[in-house]
C-alpha cells in the first residue's frame, strides 16, 4: 500500500476544522437523560431514500410498528417524475412492496440538505424541529473520480443536518445514523490488525480516494457534535434478498459479464465480506432504533460477520450460470494476472461497441488490479482493504449475529436478476453465439 499522501492528509484536516466550527459537545446531563428517558416510538428523517440502499431502509423503516412516521427528504429530480413516482421505480426495481409507499405515515420532502433550513419551506422544517427523533443520513454520491473537495457539498450537507439535529425540540433523545464506508479507513497500515469501532483521529488513515476522505470528515464532524450519533463504514453491498438487484453499472457484474466472455474466472483466495442490501438496511434499522445509552458517539463496522473465499463465490456463481443456460460447463479459475492478460488480448481485437457490451472491466481495469491484490494481514479481503472488528455491532444487531455466509442461494439471485435485465442469455442461440464470440478470443 502506497504512503498517504501528506497534502490529502493535509486536506482532510482543514476540511473537519472549517466544517466543525460552532460544534460544541454536550455535556454528560445530556447522556444521563438519555439513561432515563428511553424512547419507544419514532419519527425518522431518512435521507437518500432513492438509492439502493435507502429504498431498501425505508421499506423496512414503514414496516416497523415502533416506527410513528417517515419524512423522506431528496433533492428535486432532474426529470418530471414526483417523489412518489421514483420511490415506486425504485420499489418494483428491488421488488418491495408498492402499498407501503401509500401509507399514511410516510410523507415526501425535496429539498437541499447544502441550503438553509434543508431547502424546505418554514412549514415542513417547523414540523421536522417539533417532531423528529432519528435521523438516518444515507444520501451520498459515490464517485471514486471526485477529491474531497468535489465531496464538500455533502459534507456541508451533513452540518446542515447535524445542526438541525442539534436544534429539534428534544435534541437529547435525537438519534443520528451516518452510513460511511470502509473506505473511510482506506489506508488503515497496521498490518494484520482488525480496523477497530473506534473514532480514529489520525486522519492519514482516511486518505486516498475523495469518497472515503469526505465521509471520515463527516464521521469527525459527528465526534464534535455531541450527538448521540452511530457512523456505520459499510462494505461492499451485494444483491438484495428479494430479487438478487444488483445494478450491472457496477463492478462485480462487470467483472462476471467479462469472465463470461473470456470463458474463464480470475482465481483469489481473499475473503469476501460482502453484505446483502437487505441485511444493511435491516442493520442500519437496528442500531437507529436500538437503545440509546451512549456515553460518546459511536462507530461501527459493518462486514460479514462470516466471509467466504471469493473461489467459493465463483463456484456458486458457476452453478448458477450453467443452471441457467448461460454457460454450458463451469468456467476455468485461472491466476489473476493470466485473466488480465486474456482481457487486454480480447479488448484489442474487438471493436469498441463489443469491448462495452461484452468486456465491461476493461473500463476500470486499474480497479480490477488493485482488488485482486489482497496481501494485506493473516485473512486478507478481496479488495486489499483490511479486516473490520464487528463485535460492537455484533452485539448490537440481531440482523448480524443471525446472518449466514453466502451462498449458492445468493448466487442464484443474482443471476436470476442479471438474466431478467437481459445482462445475460439463456437460449441455446443466444449461448452458441456467446461460444462463438469466446471462440474469436
Amino acid at each position: 500500500m502506497a504512503t498517504p499522501d501528506p497534502e490529502h492528509i493535509n486536506a482532510i484536516q482543514q476540511a473537519i476544522s472549517k466544517y466543525s466550527k460552532g460544534l460544541v459537545q454536550e455535556s454528560p446531563s445530556h447522556i444521563e437523560y438519555l439513561a432515563t428517558s428511553p424512547t419507544t416510538t419514532f419519527t425518522v428523517l431518512l435521507t437518500g431514500s432513492t438509492g439502493n440502499l435507502g429504498t431498501h431502509i425505508l421499506a423496512y423503516l414503514l414496516e416497523h410498528p415502533s416506527v410513528d412516521h417517515v419524512f423522506v427528504h431528496n433533492r428535486v429530480s432532474s426529470s418530471n417524475l414526483s417523489s412518489l413516482q421514483r420511490h415506486e421505480t425504485q420499489f418494483t426495481e428491488h421488488g418491495l412492496n408498492h402499498d407501503l409507499l401509500h401509507d399514511k405515515k410516510l410523507t415526501f420532502l425535496e429539498g437541499d440538505l447544502r441550503a438553509p433550513q434543508l431547502g424546505l419551506a418554514q412549514q415542513e422544517y417547523d414540523e421536522l424541529l417539533s417532531i423528529a427523533n432519528v435521523v438516518i443520513h444515507n444520501a451520498w454520491k459515490s464517485n471514486f473520480k471526485f477529491t474531497l473537495h468535489d465531496y464538500e457539498p455533502f459534507i456541508i450537507g451533513s452540518r446542515n443536518l447535524i445542526d438541525f439535529a442539534l436544534a429539534v425540540k428534544c435534541s437529547s433523545k435525537m438519534r443520528f445514523v451516518f452510513t460511511s464506508s470502509m473506505a473511510s479507513v482506506q489506508s488503515w497500515t497496521k498490518g494484520g490488525d482488525l480496523v477497530p469501532e473506534t473514532s480514529l483521529s489520525d486522519a492519514s488513515i482516511a486518505a486516498g480516494s475523495g469518497y472515503g476522505e469526505s465521509k471520515y470528515v463527516v464521521e469527525r464532524l459527528l465526534q464534535c457534535s455531541g450527538l448521540n450519533s452511530s457512523t456505520l463504514r459499510i462494505v461492499q453491498l451485494s444483491g438484495g434478498d428479494e430479487t438478487g438487484y444488483w445494478s450491472t453499472d457496477e463492478w462485480i457484474p462487470g467483472l462476471i459479464r467479462s469472465s463470461v466472455a473470456l470463458g474463464i474466472f480470475p482465481s483469489s483466495e481473499a475473503l469476501v465480506p460482502w453484505v446483502s442490501l437487505s441485511d444493511a438496511a435491516r442493520i442500519i434499522i437496528d442500531d437507529a432504533l436500538g437503545s440509546n445509552l451512549f456515553v460518546e458517539a459511536a462507530v461501527y463496522n459493518m462486514e460479514h460477520p462470516s466471509p467466504v473465499p471469493w473461489n467459493a463465490i465463483v463456484c456458486h456463481l458457476n452453478e448458477a450460470l450453467v443452471q441457467r443456460g448461460v454457460i454450458p460447463s463451469p468456467l476455468p479459475i485461472v491466476p489473476v494476472p493470466q485473466w488480465i492478460d486474456k482481457l487486454h488480448s480480447a479488448a484489442a481485437k474487438s471493436d469498441s461497441q463489443t469491448v462495452l457490451r461484452e468486456l465491461p472491466a476493461v473500463r476500470i481495469l486499474r480497479l480490477f488490479e488493485f482488488v485482486f491484490i489482497s496481501t494485506r494481514g493473516k485473512n486478507p479481503r478481496l479488495g486489499d482493504h483490511a479486516a473490520l472488528d464487528t463485535s460492537k455491532l455484533m452485539s448490537r444487531s440481531e440482523t448480524m449475529r443471525a446472518m449466514k455466509p453466502l451462498g449458492k442461494e445468493d448466487a442464484a439471485l443474482w443471476a436470476e436478476y442479471w438474466l431478467s435485465k437481459g445482462y445475460f442469455q439463456r437460449s441455446v442461440a443466444d449461448r452458441s453465439q456467446t461460444k462463438r464470440y469466446r471462440a474469436t478470443l
